[in-house]
């Protein structure tokens, strides 16, 4: 019994009191009667008509909508679990219509989806796992035209995902859109459209009506879903240019954590005691709700990148750079099923010794914080120190962030890197439309770190390279980049990377 429990988030002393209840046949004979009369539809029938004259004393109409069961669409939801959405019909929404457009030069047909969304619910899967419930009900004849076409069904289900997206704020992967074998998840439940009324005033001196909450400000139709109410829309739709363009597989979400060992010693004075703030460990936690185990994906671990790919039953796909380098042949993998999430622990290389050496007798003080940016600015010999540390064929660079601006003459970048090394800093333009930075930057625990930026604009797009301009400050390096008299305009965009075999299109 307590087993069956587990999903309505009960106590242990509530669980007991029901286990207890239903060992007595007088509790369960007088239970049965009970949920006999709330599915008795006469007994609905008459709550109906009792419910509409209680709102029509507060000058409110409402109509109840009893959702027919149509089909179901399967997905998962912000990415951490199962949704389920019921395409009902009733004909207590309004009929679909349509007109001719002309847009772009071009004729098209304008529909009118009349639909209602219920509020979400929760409910479990058939493994027992959570999921949420949504309702979305059309007129009967919106959902017989979806059933005889195609690219109807298509514009239907869009008015669906979008419709449920702008209403509860929600997530939908539409990249892995299943349509399982189940006319409707759950049980149907009645729900109720209200409006103001047309026919009569408020009922002002009941006592009892005034103590009642109002559900919406100054009685008027609501526009966003409550708990206890649905909201009935229109949702304007182009037939020609509804169809959602959807490509590629979905990316996950993720979250890397730095795992170290505590060790007392490293909150003293003492310097010997000091280490790298590089972490022992990265735990890579991926989120795959629309997966049962990990046999379905494949992981691949480079020293400084996690490649993940699956295609069945859902396709996902994660292609991240590390922050640390780690020993792709050591890490473990384990997949939570309760969670439907991947767990992926690696083990970071450790800091050379020579590097650790260095830092070590640099005599770097625990508040030398402000040491260490005075170092940066004043062109201190440890930065020259510690760049002859490492050699250059072993530098590690990752990518800085960065904010972008234009106007028709100029592009800025603002890169957010604190301590910069001014002498560490070099501009390349490897093409009349392409810029290369690289620098390194001291972190607060004293350890370098090297940065590369490769920047990409179109062919067409010049850049006027003896007009640019560089400035480093102790929070961030700001880049000025003049355009060329023939490119003075607005450019569509950049690409970025590391290099030029990693640039993304920004």
């Amino acid at each position: 019994m307590s087993e069956s429990l587990e999903g309505l988030n009960l106590s242990g002393d509530e669980i007991k009191r029901i286990s207890d209840a239903m060992k007595d046949e007088k509790f369960r004979k007088l239970f049965v009667e009970y949920a006999e009369e709330l599915s008795d539809p006469e007994n609905r029938r008459l709550y109906e008509e009792e419910l509409s004259r209680l709102e029509n004393e507060r000058g409110m109409d409402i109509t109840f909508v009893n959702p027919t069961p149509g089909y179901v669409l399967k997905t998962s939801l912000n990415g951490e679990q199962k949704a389920f959405i019921n395409i009902c019909q009733s004909d207590k929404i309004d009929k679909p219509s349509g007109k001719r457009e002309k847009e772009s030069g071009k004729n098209g047909l304008m529909w009118y989806l009349p639909h209602s969304f219920a509020p979400p619910r929760e409910d479990l899967d058939k493994n027992g796992q959570k999921c949420q419930v949504y309702d979305v009900v059309f007129h009967p004849d919106t959902y017989r035209m979806a059933e005889s076409n195609q690219r109807f069904k298509k514009l239907v289900e869009d008015t669906a995902l979008d419709g449920i997206e702008k209403q509860f704020a929600a997530k939908l992967d539409r990249k892995n859109l299943k349509r399982p074998n189940m006319k409707f998840k759950g049980t149907p439940t009645a729900t109720v459209i209200r409006t103001k009324s047309q026919n009569g005033t408020p009922n002002t001196e009941n006592e009892f009506l005034k103590k009642l909450p109002n559900p919406y400000e100054d009685k008027v139709a609501p526009k966003k879903v409550s708990e206890n109410k649905i909201v009935e829309e229109k949702n304007k739709r182009n037939s020609e240019s509804s169809e959602t363009k959807v490509s590629g597989p979905t990316v996950p979400k993720y979250s890397i954590i730095h795992r170290s060992e505590l060790d007392l010693q490293e909150y003293t004075n003492n310097q010997a005691n000091k280490k790298s703030t590089r972490p022992k460990e990265l735990v890579v936690t991926i989120q795959l709700p629309l997966l049962k185990s990990a046999a379905s994906a494949d992981l691949d671990i480079f020293e400084k990148r996690l490649v993940l790919e699956s295609k069945q039953p859902a396709a996902y796909k994660l292609d991240i750079m590390l922050p640390y380098p780690v020993n792709d042949e050591e890490g473990s993998a384990k997949f939570d099923k309760t969670k439907h999430s991947l767990i992926v622990t690696l083990p970071v290389i450790p800091v050379p010794d020579k590097l650790d050496e260095e830092l070590t007798t640099s005599n770097i003080e625990s508040e030398g914080t402000d040491m260490l940016k005075d170092s940066v600015v004043e062109n201190k010999p440890l930065i020259e120190k510690l760049v002859s540390i490492i050699p250059s064929n072993s530098i590690i660079y990752q990518k800085p962030d960065f904010s972008f601006t234009q106007d028709t003459e100029t592009v800025n970048f603002v890169i957010n890197v604190k301590n910069i090394s001014r002498d560490s800093l070099t501009t390349d333009f490897p093409t009349p439309y392409s810029i290369h930075l690289k620098f390194l930057s001291l972190g607060s625990g004293g350890f370098p770190m090297n940065y590369s930026l490769y920047i990409e604009f179109d062919e067409d797009c010049q850049i006027a390279e003896d007009h640019c301009s560089v400035d480093v400050s102790t929070t961030a390096l700001v880049l000025l980049i003049l355009k060329s008299k023939e490119s003075r305009r607005e450019w569509n965009g950049f690409k970025a990377g590391v290099d030029v075999n990693s640039l993304e299109v920004r």
